[in-house]
């Protein structure tokens, strides 16, 4: 019996590692292609901007795609937007169109006379490109504040995503509470970065960076070992990384939550920014709590 006991610890212990082991895997972005389903067909949707004379919020599916606030320059983006396209279906792009900034980074009153914005999105596949939609905007009356622009469109993917579509309704918590664990998330993350906790920002990321990775079609090894890469450029840049002058805000229909800047030439933008004396980096850190009573994690 004393041997049997001592086997089966034994055998105990070498599942248990195993485990351990292969959870600590479950979390190293140089092997994340491992985890990936590959596809024939890897349809692209991208979004292209053109405008004059405005600022702008983008949303896709109440979750932010790219905001501009500026002084009234003629402006171009194009950006690809697959990783928030969940699932084939319909979806909404909304394009709130507001005034230009005046020197101190702060909204006019109204929308400028001369305005215009051009919003497309095309759909790539084997390098034939397909127009979803393309629509032009301009002024069309005078002293208005802003213009909320409505788009519906469908998508056609291989994949699906899990995303923040089964997540917790966060504005249904109490709003002060929410905003200390976001903060407290925030500043913990930013303490890995100061600190080159690598692979603890490696877990933070993993699942955002394997939907992307799923919805942008970066099957090879070399794409997930770019991931890893890029968090070390990052952690050994000369910044000051801060956290302040942000507010709360909610997306994904209350199921997606971040902070983001007040002031100034970062209004709008991500709360987590690194500063340098040359130059400044803005980190996306969106983030949804899958079940109730789990901790908040970063989704996007």
């Amino acid at each position: 019996m004393k041997n049997i006991i001592n086997y089966s610890f034994l055998f105990y212990f070498l599942v248990a590692c195993g485990q351990k082991n292969k959870e600590m895997e479950n979390f190293k972005l140089n092997t994340l292609y491992q985890n990936l389903t590959v596809y024939n067909k890897k349809p692209e949707y991208w979004l292209f901007l053109h405008s004059n004379n405005c600022s702008y919020v983008i949303t896709l599916d109440d979750m932010p795609i790219y905001s501009d606030y500026n002084d009234g320059n003629m402006k171009s983006l194009s950006i690809p937007i697959n990783n928030f396209i969940l699932q084939s279906g319909k979806h909404i792009l909304k394009v709130l169109i507001l005034p230009t900034t005046d020197n101190n980074y702060r909204l006019n009153n109204s929308l400028n006379n001369n305005y215009s914005i051009e919003v497309k999105i095309s759909r790539t596949v084997n390098k034939k490109e397909i127009i979803v939609f393309d629509q032009k905007h301009s002024n069309d009356e005078l002293n208005k504040l802003l213009k909320e622009v409505v788009i519906p469109f469908e998508s056609s993917v291989p994949y699906k995503l899990n995303g923040w579509s089964n997540s917790t309704d966060l504005t249904k918590l109490n709003e002060k509470d929410l905003e200390k664990e976001v903060v407290s998330f925030y500043n913990e993350i930013i303490s890995d970065y100061n600190n080159k906790k690598i692979e603890s920002i490696e877990k933070k990321y993993y699942n955002r960076q394997l939907e992307n990775a799923q919805s942008l079609y970066s099957f090879k090894r070399e794409d997930s070992e770019k991931l890893v890469s890029e968090i070390n450029k990052d952690v050994n840049k000369n910044q000051d990384l801060k956290l302040e002058n942000y507010k709360l805000v909610f997306y994904g229909n209350g199921k997606v939550v971040g902070l983001v800047r007040t002031d100034g030439e970062f209004f709008g933008k991500s709360a987590f920014l690194g500063l340098t004396d040359e130059d400044f980096y803005i980190y996306s850190l969106l983030l949804h709590r899958p079940k109730a009573g789990t901790p908040l994690e970063v989704i996007r």
